[in-house]
């Protein structure tokens, strides 16, 4: 019997590493952002905060007022920072504005207005003793409406707005009942925005490993009448490159529940970024054995034919060519090209194994000596009695 090629069969094993990988370094990247660590607050604590916020003046109509030294005085005057649940916010200089350019984009319109920029400034510190209701706090900026007799509104295009008041959301704090917290929930809070995103990221780059590898496969192909035999053919990574796309898939589906829902402040977030990233455990699994079932190993030679779906030696199944009735190729062509191909191989015991293109390394090769064989030794053939 001629054994397989040492090669070992295709395992998830290095995808799934390196998925941890890119998880942990993700994570250690967004566990240091300010927007982060400035999330959580140890209860009688308390901490500087300031921020840069750019606004404009929308007349409407895609017209914009400037802001000149009348408006700059009425929007530092009529501006104020207000604080909710176990938060308390004081104020420990002027809201101050400077007029300059600001730019912002809406979809795939640029924008460009000569607006201002505020620069806000105090302490944040937490009530006596917050409830359980009160953990979730917010720190919330306040435009002024604009004088009566103008038709115009104050707008901020850096910051998202509080869908219960309407004001704009400086930062989003948790309070926290102790110090060791400090560290782990910004960990939490890291891993939770890390998974999403590193699975997109890590299918990303292993698609174009695998695209990579098959253009080498591609190049070193050969016809049937130029490979030496006995020779191996083997699948291709079909398991990784489905596991590449659902993880794909599971990492989009939660990096949307993230972008909708802050995961650490609304129980909907949390639930549907976890339900998304852990769906693609199973989805994976069922996806992998059922493309594992097309998958298949093979040896030609001149006096048979062999073929398996592991390389273990026990496993493959010897077929003289006599025994062999048809080798039927196909494809599927949509406008004019070829989509799918393979090659049916009908058995004289009445089975029929199917070899495709996707499935298979140097498919062309595979084909191409396999019809020369069958052709060759036509003659011998018989069928046997399936009973």
């Amino acid at each position: 019997m001629t054994t397989p090629s040492p090669e070992k069969p295709e395992t998830i094993l290095p995808f799934v590493l390196t998925l941890f990988f890119v998880i942990a370094m993700l994570e250690i990247a967004l566990y240091r952002m300010p927007s982060i660590q400035e999330s959580q607050l140890l209860l009688g604590s308390t901490v500087h905060r300031s921020w840069l916020v750019k606004l404009s003046i929308d007349a409407g109509d895609d017209k914009y007022y400037p802001v000149n030294q009348a408006w700059k005085e009425y929007i530092e005057k009529n501006t104020t920072i207000v604080s909710t649940g176990g938060i308390v916010w004081t104020q420990k200089n002027p809201i101050q504005v400077t007029p300059m350019s600001v730019s912002w984009k809406s979809g795939r319109t640029a924008s460009t207005v000569l607006g201002a920029q505020l620069e806000i400034e105090g302490e944040c510190t937490t009530t006596t003793r917050a409830s359980m209701e009160d953990r979730q706090g917010s720190i919330l900026l306040q435009l002024p409406k604009v004088p009566n007799g103008v038709k115009a509104s104050i707008l901020t295009h850096d910051l998202v707005l509080d869908a219960a008041t309407g004001n704009a959301i400086l930062s989003k704090v948790t309070i926290l009942q102790k110090e060791s917290e400090l560290v782990t929930r910004p960990l939490w809070m890291a891993l939770w925005y890390a998974i999403p995103y590193a699975m997109m990221i890590h299918a990303v780059l292993w698609m174009m490993i695998l695209l990579v590898d098959h253009h080498q496969e591609e190049k070193t192909s050969k016809t049937g009448t130029q490979l030496s035999l006995p020779h191996v053919f083997r699948p291709r990574k079909i398991i990784t490159r489905i596991g590449a796309i659902i993880s794909f898939l599971s990492g989009a589906a939660g990096a949307v529940f993230i972008w909708r829902f802050d995961p650490l402040m609304d129980m909907l977030g949390q639930w549907g970024a976890g339900l998304s990233i852990l769906s693609v455990i199973p989805i994976a699994i069922i996806a992998a054995r059922i493309a594992k079932r097309k998958l298949y190993y093979a040896i030609v030679d001149t006096d048979h034919f062999s073929y398996a779906q592991a390389p273990e030696e026990s496993s493959w199944k010897k077929v003289p060519w006599r025994e062999i009735v048809e080798i039927k190729p196909t494809e599927i062509r949509t406008y004019g090209r070829v989509i799918r191909r393979w090659v049916e191989v009908t058995l004289s015991t009445g089975d029929v194994k199917t070899f495709s293109q996707s499935y298979l390394v140097h498919y062309a090769a595979f084909l191409e000596i396999m019809l020369a064989l069958h052709t060759q030794n036509r003659d011998q053939t018989v069928v046997l009695d399936a009973g």
